[in-house]
This record gives C-alpha cells, sequence and structure tokens, in this order.
C-alpha cells in the first residue's frame, strides 16, 4: 500500500469514502499492513488503524506469487470485513487437509481434531498485491499452491487453542500431514513482503530454504526480519506462538475446570462422531496420550477417559475393549445416556461383552414416537439384531424406523449409517419392496451430493442389490467405492468379486487388488471372500468359516448363537448378513 500517498489524501480531504471503508477493512483484519508509527507523515494512518477494531480470529498471513505478481491475504478472512475473497483452489485445499491432519496428530487437544470441520468452507482475504503494470489491479478468486501448508496449521492450532498466533510472524512452507516442513518458492513472496508491510520482522520457513530466505531479504533491503529455518511443525509452532501451545494442552490433570473442559470436548467428537471426526485413529491416539498424561483422576472421569479411549479405537477398527461399568458412568448428564447406550450396543456389535439389561433400557427408549435419541437407539438395535437368527425382521423394522426420522429432519450425516444398514439387510432378506424404497433415499443422497463421503452409502447399495441377485447392476455400484484401500474399499472388491463368480467373469486382478491392501484390513476380507468362493463352488464352507471366525471379533460369539444349526447354514448366514 502507499502510505504516503494515502496519508497526503487523509489530510486535504480527497481520499474517497469507498477507498476510506476499504482502508478500514484492510487495517482490521490484522496489524500486518499498519504503517510505522515512527513516520509523522503517517500519523493519521496510524489513528485509523489504532481505532479500527482488530479481528477476534486467530488469523494469519499468506503470501502468494504467480501471472507476474504478488499477494498478501488474511487467512481465514475476518468475518464482516469489507475484503475481496477468494477459494482455495485443489492443491491449496490439499495443503489445508494436511496441515489440518498434522495439527491434529500434533496438538494435544480435542479442538485440534474438531477444527478440521470448522475450517471446510474457510477463505482467504485479500490484502494487498504487487506486479507488473496492469497485472495487480483485480485480486484473484482463488488461491492456489502448496506454501500455505505451514501457515494453514499456524491457523488451525490458534483456532483449536484459542491462542493468537504472534503478528509480527510470516509462514512460507510445505506441511506434510505428518508434520514435516517443506522447502517452498520463496522468489517473489519475500519481495512483496518487503515492499508491503514493516510490521512482519520474522519469517518461518522449512531449514533447508533458510539461506536462500536469508538472501531475498538482504537483496530487497530488509536485513531487519529474522530468518527461522524450522524442520517440524511442533518446532515450527513453538516459534509462532509465545508459549509452548502443544505441551499446555495437557496441563490440565490438576485443574479440574479445564479437564472437564476437556472431557466435555471429547465428549462432543464422540456423540457427533461423522459430523466432526475424518480419523477415528487420531482421537484415539489423543485420547491415549491424555491417559497416560493424567494419572491421578477421579474415578468417574478415568472412567469417562476409558469409555471414550474405547469406542474411538472401535471406530478406528482397533481391538474391542471391555467398557467399563454402567455404575462407574452414572454422574454422566442425562443427556449423555442414549449416546451411551448406543455406543454400548455399537461395542457389542463388533464383539464385545453386554448386560442384558442395557439392551433392554436402550429397546424401551425406542417405543412410541421416535425422537433423535431413539433413532440412534435403534440404529444401534437393528445392527446388533440382524446378527442374531430369528431377529432380522425386527432388526430391518429398527433399520428403517432410525433412516425416517433422519430423513424427516435432513440430517444426512445420522442418515446414512441406519440406511447403509438397512440396505444391505433388505437385501439379505431379499426384501425387494423395502430395498427398493431405502435405495430410492440412497440414490438422492449420494446423487445431490448431500454427504461429504458418499462410498459407504455406494458400497451398501451394490452390496443389496448384489444380495439380491443383480449381478450387472451391483457390479457397477461397487466399482466406486473398490478404489479405497480401507475396509469400505475392502468390502466393495470381495462383493465385486461375488459379482464376477456369478457373472463367469475372471477374479484374478480383484483378487490381487484384495490381498495387496493393509493386512489389518485386507485379511478377513480375504476370508470372507474364500467363504463366498466356497459357497459359490459348492465346497465344504467349514475351513473359510473357521478362518473367518478367527480374525473377526463381532462373529466369535456365533457358536453360542448357532447352537444345533448346520455348518453349512451357518456359513451361508455369515457370508449373507455379515455386514461388510
Amino acid at each position: 500500500m502507499d502510505w504516503p500517498r494515502i496519508a497526503i489524501r487523509l489530510a486535504n480531504g480527497t481520499l474517497p469514502p469507498v477507498e476510506l471503508k476499504a482502508l478500514r477493512s484492510k487495517l482490521r483484519a490484522g496489524p500486518w499492513l499498519w504503517p510505522l508509527p515512527t513516520a509523522p507523515e503517517l500519523a493519521q494512518c496510524q489513528d485509523i488503524a489504532q481505532t479500527a477494531e482488530v479481528s477476534p480470529n486467530a488469523s494469519v498471513l499468506l503470501a502468494s506469487f504467480g501471472a507476474n505478481r504478488c499477494d498478501l491475504w488474511v487467512f481465514p478472512a475476518p468475518v464482516g470485513a469489507a475484503l475481496a475473497t477468494a477459494t482455495l483452489a485443489p492443491n491449496a485445499r490439499r495443503a489445508l487437509r494436511d496441515a489440518l491432519t498434522a495439527v491434529a496428530r500434533t496438538v494435544p487437544t480435542p479442538a485440534a481434531i474438531a477444527v478440521q470441520h470448522a475450517f471446510k468452507d474457510v477463505l482467504a482475504g485479500h490484502l494487498a498485491s504487487h506486479g507488473a503494470a496492469g497485472s495487480a489491479g483485480v485480486a484473484p478468486d482463488s488461491l492456489s499452491g502448496h506454501s500455505f501448508g505451514l501457515a494453514f496449521a499456524i491457523a488451525a492450532t490458534a483456532c483449536a487453542t484459542r491462542v493468537h498466533p504472534r503478528p509480527d510472524t510470516l509462514a512460507i512452507a510445505e506441511l506434510t500431514d505428518s508434520g514435516e516442513v517443506i522447502g517452498a518458492a520463496l522468489e517473489g513472496k519475500l519481495d512483496l513482503l518487503a515492499r508491503t508491510t514493516r510490521r512482519i520482522v520474522r519469517v518461518l520457513v522449512a531449514r533447508d530454504s533458510e539461506v536462500q530466505a536469508r538472501q531475498l531479504l538482504d537483496a530487497a533491503g530488509r536485513p531487519d526480519i529474522a530468518v527461522l529455518g524450522v524442520t517440524s511443525l511442533p518446532i515450527a509452532l513453538a516459534e509462532a506462538f509465545d508459549g509452548d501451545v502443544v505441551r499446555d494442552q495437557l496441563a490440565a490433570e490438576h485443574d479440574p475446570v479445564r479437564r472437564a473442559r476437556i472431557l466435555r470436548r471429547f465428549w462432543h467428537l464422540v456423540r457427533t462422531g461423522r459430523h466432526v471426526v475424518q480419523d477415528w485413529a487420531q482421537v484415539a491416539d489423543l485420547l491415549e496420550r491424555t491417559r497416560s498424561a493424567w494419572t491421578n483422576l477421579p474415578d468417574g472421569e478415568a472412567a469417562e477417559l476409558e469409555f471414550l479411549h474405547s469406542i474411538a479405537g472401535r471406530h478406528a477398527g482397533r481391538a474391542i475393549r471391555q467398557l467399563p461399568s454402567p455404575q462407574r458412568l452414572e454422574h454422566l448428564p442425562d443427556s449423555y445416556r442414549a449416546d451411551v447406550l448406543a455406543n454400548w450396543i455399537q461395542n457389542a456389535s463388533d464383539g464385545g461383552a453386554i448386560d442384558a439389561a442395557i439392551v433392554a433400557e436402550a429397546a424401551a427408549l425406542t417405543h412410541g414416537a421416535m425422537n433423535r435419541d431413539g433413532a440412534k437407539l435403534a440404529g444401534a438395535l437393528g445392527r446388533y439384531r440382524q446378527l442374531r437368527f430369528g431377529e432380522e425382521p425386527q432388526a430391518l423394522e429398527l433399520l428403517q424406523r432410525a433412516t425416517s426420522l433422519w430423513w424427516r429432519e435432513q440430517d444426512f450425516d445420522n442418515l446414512s449409517l441406519p440406511l447403509s444398514a438397512a440396505l444391505r439387510l433388505a437385501g439379505a432378506l431379499r426384501d425387494r419392496t423395502a430395498f427398493e424404497g431405502l435405495a430410492s433415499l440412497a440414490r438422492e443422497v449420494i446423487e445431490d451430493q448431500l454427504v461429504a463421503d458418499p462410498s459407504y452409502l455406494q458400497l451398501a447399495l451394490g452390496t443389496g442389490l448384489a444380495l439380491l441377485g443383480e449381478w450387472p447392476l451391483a457390479d457397477a455400484a461397487l466399482e466406486t467405492p473398490s478404489h479405497g484401500t480401507g475396509h469400505v474399499g475392502a468390502s466393495a472388491l470381495r462383493w465385486r468379486m461375488r459379482c464376477a463368480r456369478s457373472l463367469g467373469r475372471p477374479t484374478d486382478a480383484l483378487q490381487r487388488a484384495l490381498v495387496g491392501l493393509p493386512p489389518a484390513v485386507g485379511t478377513w476380507f480375504v476370508a470372507l471372500a474364500e467363504l463366498d468362493c466356497a459357497l459359490v463352488e459348492g465346497r465344504d464352507p467349514g475351513p473359510a468359516l473357521r478362518g473367518v471366525l478367527a480374525c473377526q471379533p463381532a462373529l466369535q460369539g456365533l457358536a453360542a448363537v448357532c447352537a444345533g444349526v448346520a455348518v453349512d447354514a451357518q456359513a451361508e448366514r455369515v457370508a449373507r448378513f455379515f455386514p461388510y
């Protein structure tokens, strides 16, 4: 910004109101463009800066370079500021996604995980430009590049911890999702910094870019700017904030108020689930760190951490843990009860033990008019009962009731799980009428992009079609989710193999893809595919069934349920009714 020109026009009253309004907006965005207080001719500008309300957002400064121009941005754009804004281009969005993952792995607070959801649709606000004649007039409407990764991570950490970063520091570096800082292009950006703002006196770059940054700033006449080379996100955060924001987050064991607040945030993650959490392994790891740091807790709080850790681990596909007794969680608010019951039942569905009284209490809450708590419990009970002989029709009814409630409320994130389970179960029961009604809802959700990740619904739709014998339609529906590397992708590969065998097609490529998945995911789907093969070819399914039971905890209680049932019938049941 041309501060001398602005100051003169302010002094003689010739700065148009529109420009004055834009100036105030940029000054409110943060201190980066405020003029130096030592220059008398800029005093009037300084008055504006001091009286303007500074954004309460913990924003950071970004520098972009491209198309013969450089631009300075504030990120996230302050709410209500009259700034031109830009969306993030695909490569910048990937950089943001990696930065958010790195923050969730580095900063031990549940808010660091929740912020991934909060940053989904953020914009950058344009502050200043510099470039060739005619190239710097209109702000770009899209922000492109990988070099914002470290700055994104600082902004996310500030949002999660409610601690503002130092306003005199600019970060220019890429960041991997594991927190490694990587060098980025610096030419142009540091020259823009030197020309535009005197308030930045520290620049964070990758360690291997430190010498180049120093040379560029010296050449631009800014030897006063310190260059700090960093190698990892924890080191960068220590430089970007006054105080150790990483270590401070878990230093709450002896502060009951802070401890209660952190526990509430963990409960929020578990209760909102797919609305907020992108990676349950991050939640499970953070809870493990918290349990290790908080060693002397009252029994009720210890039980809460134990319960939450078990649930997050189950969502992450880890070994099923025994949950604490209901008595140890009786101190929780009544509003938590449905979520606690639903998670107990889901844990039992995946192989954990459960008291019959818990199932009875949950069932009682699903009677009568359906509400949100009842829908959570109906979905959990439907999944629990679908593996129990003779209870499949009741399971489908429960899942349909839950689906109807979430559909009426247009709560598509909560809808996807019971709808997916109901699609598979209707197919397994060969109930075409129920399946078609559910499939129309699923197709609308998928086609109208009403959920962020439709792969789970696509899998259920394809699986249901396969169970109804609609092999070509099923194979087409399963093609997209089969490219995933998690349990959704593995299950889709398993069912595509079933389709291929029924259509007389080769299965070698699908088999190689399934075997090539990580063992933690692929092993039991390989066993399920072998069971499918034995049934299709008319071989003795006993060995394949034992292989499935050996690696799937959710089925290890099947022997008691199947007492007196022939092995062939058990195998057919597992192949049809197991939810993946």
